[in-house]
């Protein structure tokens, strides 16, 4: 080898020579400004890394930073940063969140629509809404149904009954545990219906969120619908919410089970009802 060969071997080898010198290794102990450097013109690799440190160790200043990361060409620069400002509200973020909910990455949307939702975002409840209906994939259904009942708004009740009655188990017991955070708890007749839905959970989980709709009497009526449920679980759901409710017209039907019922714990749970409504 000529001594040129094995000088431009060397160089190209430690990179060394016409081109940028290297980035030092980034590690927990990187500084702040390395760690810049490294988000704005490492490879990929690097730039990954530097975002998950920068959130780890510099909250205070790499606010403004991963905002702009929010828009960087590669995936796990942008779900590192959305991650980020899950844990960290900062205002100036949430435009940026708001494009990422349209990310061609199906992690950065599914925890762009989280981030959003715990930042309850005024701003963001259309556009949740709008991926919530449209949306195919269901950990992005999931996590928009969560988003929503964290924003918890009369438009946000809307979109979720838009699903109510899904084929998907999981996601109608998210709409109904979303649902449970708006008070009032909405009552139309498609999330009544769910009185008669075929998979147990999601009646158990109706039973537990109509305390929400303490005012409206057609809780009560719900309720002592599932008094009647042939499974147990259902059945001591709706005994305790009734507890909570305290409403004098269920009293008939809990005095029936309390002494009919086959289970021991539902009838207990219909007694202490009774007890709190004849307390009143």
């Amino acid at each position: 080898m000529n001594t040129n060969l094995a000088v431009l071997t060397f160089l190209l080898i430690t990179g060394c020579g016409t081109s940028e010198p290297p980035l030092p290794s980034l590690n927990a102990q990187s500084s702040f400004d390395v760690l810049a450097i490294a988000l704005q013109d490492g490879n990929p690799s690097e730039k990954a890394q530097a975002a998950e440190l920068l959130a780890k160790h510099h909250e205070d200043k790499a606010k403004s930073l991963l905002s702009e990361a929010l828009t960087m060409d590669d995936a796990a620069v942008r779900l590192h940063a959305v991650r980020f400002f899950a844990l960290h509200e900062y205002e100036e973020a949430r435009d940026p969140l708001l494009t990422r909910l349209d990310d061609p990455d199906l992690r950065v949307r599914q925890e762009a629509a989280i981030t959003l939702g715990m930042m309850k975002s005024p701003q963001a409840e259309s556009l949740l809404a709008e991926t919530f209906t449209k949306t195919t994939d269901l950990d992005m259904s999931l996590r928009t149904a969560m988003a929503l009942g964290m924003i918890a708004t009369p438009a946000a009740g809307e979109a979720l009954i838009t699903r109510i009655d899904d084929p998907d188990m999981l996601l109608r017991m998210a709409i109904l545990t979303s649902l449970g955070e708006l008070d009032p708890l909405p009552l139309p007749p498609r999330v009544q219906a769910c009185v008669a839905d075929k998979e147990p959970p999601v009646r158990i989980q109706l039973a537990a969120i109509l305390w929400r709709a303490k005012e409206n009497p057609e809780a009560t009526k719900l309720l002592i619908v599932l008094l009647d449920d042939k499974e147990e679980n259902v059945r001591f759901a709706a005994a305790n919410t009734l507890k909570v409710l305290k409403d004098p017209t269920s009293l008939t039907k809990l005095q029936e089970t309390a002494s009919k019922d086959k289970s021991d714990r539902v009838r207990s749970a219909a007694k202490a009802a009774i007890s709190a409504i004849n307390d009143e």
